[in-house]
């Protein structure tokens, strides 16, 4: 309860409260007849509260007990009477919104009638003269900024109301290092990897994966969710072109190893380490036993003989290097 102090002045009907609650401490009411709307204790909203002061009584100074969680209101009942009343401020009801890109850390409240919403940024401060500030925070979801509350009527709040955060939507940049690959354009505006990631293509190498880092220690896959800019780096291998050569001895004696070669690098077969038969020495090469196909020289440098991981067979030609005569 606190006390409050009407002094009365008869002649002038003028109230002076001399201590009063909250921001009316001292405040001042004037009366000329019922230049105060009449408000009986009957009305909506309203609860009569102790005493009418008839202005005929000559008495100078009343004592009001008025609670502290109450507003007051002074008003006329005649031109003789003067009386005091309080009444329930009235309370409304505040939603707070989040558009997409964010959310909220207050959901709803009540306000008495008169509390102010002041902004500072993406902070709202409600200030009521019964309570303690509330503060309401809008937080950005990731990829989103803060814009602003959509705060209307200055910040006073008179009647039940919905202030929205809105966001705006910034999202991250991809930036693809190919590492010697075809190009990747850049991406912006976006929240998680591609999907599917983009392709890229280095001569002589297989594309291996992207990769956040230039060690490829962690690897990025489609549909990541992001949380900052990022450059990907494309890990490739060396693709290993290589065919192979069989050497056949086509009627000579002894073996060959097959011999291995990269595709696209000319290189040189094998040194012949078969032996002929007798009265027969090598002559060259060729890929069908007969002689009919294609002739290669010994050691002869050659390229891409056949396709990429298949083999060719060589085919040792001899020539006769001496004839027998027969003796009757």
């Amino acid at each position: 309860m606190a006390d409050m102090y009407v002094g009365l002045n008869v002649r002038n009907k003028r109230i002076t409260l001399a201590t009063g609650i909250g921001s009316t401490m001292g405040a001042v009411f004037e009366f000329s007849g019922n230049s105060v709307d009449y408000i009986n204790s009957n009305d909506t909203g309203y609860t009569g509260y102790g005493i009418f002061i008839d202005v005929q009584s000559q008495v100078t100074e009343y004592i009001i007990n008025v609670p502290n969680d109450k507003d007051y209101i002074i008003s006329t009942l005649d031109t003789a009477q003067f009386g005091i009343y309080t009444y329930p401020p009235l309370i409304f009801n505040v939603n707070f919104n989040a558009n997409v890109g964010g959310f909220v850390d207050v959901l709803s409240l009540q306000c008495y009638d008169g509390t102010t919403a002041s902004v500072i940024d993406n902070v709202i401060t409600i200030v009521d003269i019964y309570d303690a500030p509330i503060i309401i925070n809008a937080t950005s979801d990731v990829g989103y900024s803060f814009s602003n509350w959509d705060i209307s009527n200055g910040g006073l709040i008179t009647s039940d109301t919905t202030i929205t955060a809105y966001f705006n939507f910034v999202g991250f940049t991809i930036t693809y290092d190919t590492n010697g690959g075809t190009s990747v354009t850049s991406e912006s505006g976006v929240i998680i990897l591609p999907i599917p990631l983009p392709e890229t293509t280095k001569t002589g190498y297989t594309f291996s994966a992207w990769y956040y880092d230039s060690e490829f220690t962690t690897q990025a896959y489609a549909g990541d969710t992001l949380t900052s800019d990022v450059t990907l780096y494309a890990k490739w291998i060396e693709n290993t072109y290589i065919y192979y050569v069989a050497f056949n001895a086509n009627g000579g004696t002894g073996s060959m190893d097959n011999q291995i070669i990269d595709v696209d690098t000319p290189t040189a077969l094998t040194l012949n380490s078969f032996v002929g038969i007798t009265g027969y020495s090598f002559s060259h090469w060729n890929t069908i036993s007969d002689d009919s196909g294609t002739s290669y020289n010994n050691e002869e440098i050659v390229t891409n003989l056949t396709t990429v991981g298949e083999s060719i067979t060589l085919y040792a030609i001899w020539k006769l290097t001496y004839k027998w005569t027969k003796i009757s």
